[in-house]
């Protein structure tokens, strides 16, 4: 059981075993409409983050204390988390303290330069394909807003 100022937190799962892996849903905002999507970060935005994400350094310190909690992989999630100016620092940070990383994303934004930036400290990306048809994919709402 961990510590923390607001309560004690128990990473063990049913089976008794450490939960070593973590998603951070860093970034509310997203390009695309998809309808079914659970990111809406509603609640969150109505009472504590009504921009929907953590300031930079904020979330620098989530990911500290992420490590120091013993967690060993972290997945930054969102909303669509490269459009999150901080994720490179966010990456670099939890790879410097021995995490692997990895981010959720819809692809829209892996670019030649995020991807040339991010590459030696992303271990891991994976990306959310619902349909090859662009019919299906512009029914259920993956269409990229710009």
């Amino acid at each position: 059981m961990i510590k923390h100022p607001q309560g004690p937190f128990n990473l063990i799962n049913m089976n008794n075993q450490f939960i070593t892996s973590v998603n951070f849903h860093v970034w509310e905002p997203c390009n695309m409409h998809c309808k079914f999507c659970f990111a809406t970060f509603q609640d969150i935005k109505q009472t504590i983050l009504h921009k929907g994400n953590l300031p930079r350094e904020q979330a620098l310190e989530v990911v500290k204390m992420l490590s120091q909690y013993g967690f060993e992989k972290i997945s930054f999630a969102g909303g669509e988390p490269t459009l999150c100016p901080w994720l490179p620092e966010l990456i670099e940070l939890a790879k410097d303290l021995g995490m692997t990383t990895m981010i959720i994303t819809n692809g829209s934004n892996l670019t030649d330069r995020f991807l040339k930036i991010n590459h030696e400290k992303l271990d891991w990306i994976g990306i959310s394909i619902d349909s090859l048809s662009c019919e299906s994919n512009l029914k259920i709402g993956r269409w990229i807003f710009r």
